[in-house]
């Protein structure tokens, strides 16, 4: 926006806050927005105040624009302000508005007066807070004082407290040690009891050893009972046997000679056959009969 005597008034471009040209003219007086909506519009407004003759002439307002199709466009308008002298019915409006916003100002002084006299009760009522405030102020000093003589006093109960405190953490420790060797002795009497216990399951085990050792020592006696039993058995059965034997051989000696003897008999039966003596035979066969049998 521009004027042919004054030059540009303002400018607005897109992403730019709005810029002013002339001093006269201040940021609160312009106003304007770009939007590529189409349902929102791009404006830019200027208000001026307090005009002069001078600021008559022509104003134009001037616009590049890109349309839907992409084709740039400049748009251009012009009015012409004519500023005049003010008349004497001009003089009565303002005078009356000057006698209306006097009276405004009139009751506006004398609620600022009843204001003033509030204020200054306030200000009295406060200054006696603040007196008070003061004598509080000193009971707390007092107090600060005093509190302060009992954090100097505790402070030196801290002391001794800590010192306390670093006597048991030395009897702690030393403590500690203590069980440390005390933990040391119980685990090793815990293995000596566990070696203990070892050698008890051993002697138990010797014990059961000695009772089988026995036991099989019975056993081993019963069974050389049994072997001396056998052997007793056994040299019967040999002195059985012997006999048996002793008598077999007496008997093989008997049967020898009764063959022997037999032999001879037949031959000599045989000799008597040939010789036709029957009746002596009949007579040897009866003999060796009842020999033998």
């Amino acid at each position: 926006m521009f004027t042919e005597t004054n030059g540009v008034i303002a400018t607005i471009n897109k992403g730019q806050t709005v810029v002013t040209a002339i001093q006269e003219v201040g940021s609160n007086s312009v106003k304007g927005e770009l939007s590529d909506e189409k349902l929102q519009e791009s404006y830019l407004h200027v208000t001026c105040r307090n005009l002069r003759s001078s600021d008559s002439g022509k104003y134009f307002c001037g616009a590049h624009v890109i349309g839907s199709d992409g084709r740039v466009e400049r748009l251009n308008e012009m009015v012409t302000v004519k500023v005049k002298l003010p008349t004497f019915e001009d003089l009565v409006n303002v005078i009356q508005k000057l006698l209306i916003q006097a009276n405004d100002d009139r009751e506006i002084q004398q609620d600022n007066t009843q204001n003033i006299k509030s204020i200054q009760n306030e200000l009295r009522n406060n200054q006696d807070n603040v007196i008070k405030m003061y004598k509080d102020l000193d009971n707390h000093e007092q107090n600060f004082i005093r509190i302060k003589k009992d954090l100097d006093s505790n402070q030196q109960n801290i002391k001794i407290i800590n010192q306390d405190l670093d006597n048991q953490k030395q009897n702690i420790i030393r403590i500690n040690t203590n069980m440390d060797s005390k933990e040391q002795e119980f685990t090793k009497f815990n293995k000596d009891l566990d070696s203990k216990q070892q050698n008890i399951r051993i002697d138990k085990d010797l014990n059961a050893t000695k009772h089988n050792i026995t036991r099989i020592n019975k056993d081993i006696d019963s069974k050389q009972q049994d072997i001396i039993s056998i052997k007793q058995d056994l040299e019967s059965s040999k002195k059985d046997f012997n006999e048996h034997r002793q008598n077999i051989s007496i008997f093989k000696d008997m049967l020898d000679t009764v063959i022997y003897n037999l032999s001879s008999s037949l031959t000599d039966v045989k000799q008597e056959l040939t010789n036709g003596n029957a009746n002596k035979i009949r007579s040897f066969y009866i003999f060796y009969s009842s020999y033998i049998f």
